[in-house]
């Protein structure tokens, strides 16, 4: 499960970007965070405690349909499932932006960022966040001082590569989103798309690699192979074998039972 497809390298470094690139995005047409809710649970304290109530609301949204979307995920457990959700998600929010109310598009957004982030949360046998730095900061902190981790070098720099990456992404929402607008949000899409294909299922496998994993059948049993209309080389061989064993113990019977009766 450690080299799974999910799990590499690739795979983490476009979702990190994609997080950076949403938080940039919807804070710059929204005045929110997609992905990141600690600016959200933040607003929500300033705004509450000085008694701007619509304006905790406003951050109170996306915090909402984050955990929404964490509990689905959680519940479904099929990263497939969650990334072509997340896809979806965008890609209606990308016709919704500065269309609809900014209240139904907020949502729609976190709620997909949600369904990525809490599916896909192991690079390699690390944990890690896709959606902020916090947390894979401290993880290289404690990799530093892993003495006994022999693998705590490759933990620390997959670590800051992370970070960095989160970075790019937010460096590349904050220009982009200035000259295209909604129609920024097709990078994040796009790179959605690639994860799905990095993680999609293999196809059906070939005859020739059913016959090599189908089961040796004992002697005398005849199966055919999964995938063949035929019986394979070496279940004949099986057969040949067994028919001559059995003609050989007969013959060696016969002169046995003449001795016996005379």
């Amino acid at each position: 499960m450690v080299g799974a497809p999910e799990r590499s390298l690739l795979v983490a470094c476009l979702l990190s970007m994609s997080g950076g690139f949403l938080d940039a995005l919807t804070w710059m047409s929204l005045g929110v965070f997609a992905s990141s809710q600690t600016g959200n649970v933040v607003f929500i304290g300033v705004y509450a405690l000085s008694g701007q109530w619509q304006r905790a609301l406003h951050h109170l949204l996306p915090l909402a349909a984050f955990i929404l979307g964490a509990l689905v995920a959680i519940r479904t457990r099929a990263p497939p499932r969650c990334l072509a959700g997340e896809i979806v998600c965008l890609a209606a929010a990308m016709f919704m932006l500065h269309r609809v109310p900014d209240q139904i598009t907020i949502p729609v957004i976190s709620f997909g960022v949600a369904l990525q982030s809490a599916s896909l949360r192991q690079v390699e046998r690390w944990k890690y966040l896709s959606v902020t730095v916090t947390g894979n900061m401290l993880r290289a902190i404690d990799q530093l001082f892993a003495t006994s981790d022999p693998e705590a070098a490759r933990g620390i720099r997959i670590m800051l590569t992370l970070c960095l990456m989160f970075l790019l992404g937010a460096a590349l929402g904050g220009c982009v989103t200035r000259w295209l607008g909604a129609w920024s949000l097709g990078l994040p899409i796009a790179s959605s798309v690639c994860v799905l294909w990095l993680c999609r299922n293999p196809g059906d496998r070939t005859e020739a690699t059913q016959r090599a994993e189908a089961p040796v059948m004992p002697f005398g049993k005849r199966t055919f192979v999964p995938g063949s209309a035929h019986l394979g080389p070496s279940v004949h061989f099986q057969q040949d074998a067994f028919d001559i064993g059995c003609r050989e113990a007969r013959d060696e019977r016969v002169p046995q039972r003449n001795r016996q009766y005379g």
